[in-house]
């Protein structure tokens, strides 16, 4: 019969092995795609926003680097416009966020802003969202992203690019404060945002589209079978130790 010593070791080797697994890096992927190193042709106004709702689409072809694997989204951010040229932090004071897959894509989505959402619309977050954009961001063209914070904890959404576009719905309740002065593209082919003035609209009007950065994790499947190895064998050994007759 295998000693618990022995089940031990091999646990602890199981668990050295799930390790760098589990320390896989993040990836940050631009969407727009085409213009992760290109500036866009217009920018936010800058001046404070009242409440709004903001909703876009974003094309699966955009995550290639994602390898066709589902990857947790575990934030996003915008970038400023080539216009912003003096430190900024922009605070929305109370942000709705979900995100879903869909079918709809950027060129067949509807002004009904629910209509485009998937089976697996989320709420990732709620409360208030800052963007911070110091010095050492705005020293080149396009800029770099704001630093995004979510102290209220942002949830993590699961993203398979294999199964849909990525759709992202934000209701700003408490409007922005200053304006982030965001780097947009607003030509035919990328009139993709969705907008409207008031946050519990039903329609919004066509815009043109932010581009954004998200952050993924990759999904950490070798440490979570080799964590069910491990469980399975202590459990195992329990169970036998409990039922050894004494001696």
């Amino acid at each position: 019969m295998t000693s618990r010593p022995q089940i031990l070791a091999v646990v602890s080797a199981l668990l050295l092995v799930a390790i760098p697994c589990s320390q896989a890096q993040n990836v940050n992927v631009v969407s727009p795609q085409a213009f992760a190193n290109t500036e866009g042709s217009s920018a936010v106004a800058d001046t404070p926003f009242d409440p709004f709702r903001y909703q876009q689409i974003f094309p699966a072809a955009d995550f290639a680097a994602l390898g066709g694997k589902p990857h947790w989204i575990t934030s996003f951010t915008v970038r400023p416009d080539q216009s912003l040229t003096t430190p900024r932090t922009a605070t929305f004071a109370d942000n709705q966020v979900r995100l879903s897959t869909t079918a709809v894509s950027p060129t067949t989505r509807s002004d009904r802003f629910d209509d485009n959402f998937g089976v697996n619309i989320t709420q990732v977050y709620r409360g208030q969202v800052t963007m911070v954009a110091d010095a050492n961001t705005l020293s080149s063209v396009p800029r770099k992203f704001y630093q995004a914070s979510y102290p209220q904890g942002f949830t993590p959404f699961l993203y398979d690019p294999s199964q849909g576009n990525l759709l992202l719905d934000v209701i700003g309740w408490g409007g922005m404060s200053p304006s982030t002065v965001e780097d947009k593209i607003d030509n035919a082919t990328f009139r993709t945002g969705l907008f409207s003035p008031t946050p519990g609209a039903v329609f919004g009007d066509y815009g043109a589209a932010s581009i954004f950065q998200f952050t993924f994790a990759p999904v950490p499947e070798p440490t979570v079978t080799l964590m069910g190895v491990a469980i399975t064998l202590l459990a195992a050994t329990a169970r036998r130790r409990r039922g050894a007759p004494q001696r």
